[in-house]
């Protein structure tokens, strides 16, 4: 969930306006045609594949549109035609009737795209509204000698603890819990998280949805 925008000196609207109208519409098929993907990332490289692209400016653009798509979300009526036009000027000056047409028309069909492209924008946006955003984890194992009354005795019985060290993004940055955890509890812990894929393939197998980011959707 760390994932971020690549950035460029050219604004990717004016980098989608300056491309050919075939190469541009190339790229809008791809976006409309490519399944929704959990992450930005990866649908970006999909498209671009697609499309005969530059992943690097796909990407881009898509993290550009996030913002547009929420906008759109608000009020699609009143927002879409507003929002076609700001992105339809090349360059922020205005082209030919017949280009603008083309791209006017382009652009709202990118913004219509709201089964591909901007499910993976909800979809990405969802992940990243969460309160403590899970990123890593690692442990640290130590032996702990237990003492005698008199410390000056070289202790013969000793523990093994287990750190547990939970790294999460907040609002406020990253952060990290220190968390210590015996054997009995590290198989109890993993019984828990072993439950969660359990209780999260029962729902799967419901065909309820088409789950982002799982095999059987990749395979669509």
């Amino acid at each position: 969930m760390s994932e971020q925008p690549v950035k460029n000196a050219v604004p990717p609207k004016d980098q989608f306006n300056g491309l050919s109208e075939a190469d541009r519409e190339q790229l809008v098929a791809a976006i409309e045609q490519t399944a929704p993907d959990l992450f930005v990332r990866p649908f970006a490289s999909a498209v671009a594949q697609r499309a005969g692209a530059d992943a690097k400016f796909v990407e881009e653009l898509c993290f550009f549109l996030a913002e547009w798509f929420a906008l759109l979300s608000e009020n699609p009526r009143e927002y879409l035609e507003r929002i076609v036009e700001f992105l339809a000027v090349p360059g922020g000056e205005p082209g030919k009737a017949d280009e603008s047409d083309t791209l006017r028309s382009q652009w709202r069909r990118v913004m219509q795209a709201d089964a591909t492209l901007g499910v993976t924008l909800k979809a990405f946006d969802v992940l990243r509204r969460q309160a403590n955003a899970y990123q890593k984890a690692v442990t640290t194992t130590e032996i702990r000698p237990v003492y005698l009354t008199d410390p000056t005795k070289a202790p013969k019985h000793a523990i093994v603890l287990h750190q547990l060290h939970v790294t999460y993004h907040t609002e406020y940055g990253t952060q990290t819990a220190h968390i210590a955890i015996d054997g009995p509890s590290v198989v109890a812990l993993m019984g828990v998280l072993e439950r969660a894929l359990t209780k999260e393939q029962t729902l799967i197998e419901q065909r309820a949805y088409d789950f982002l980011g799982k095999p059987q959707h990749a395979k669509r």
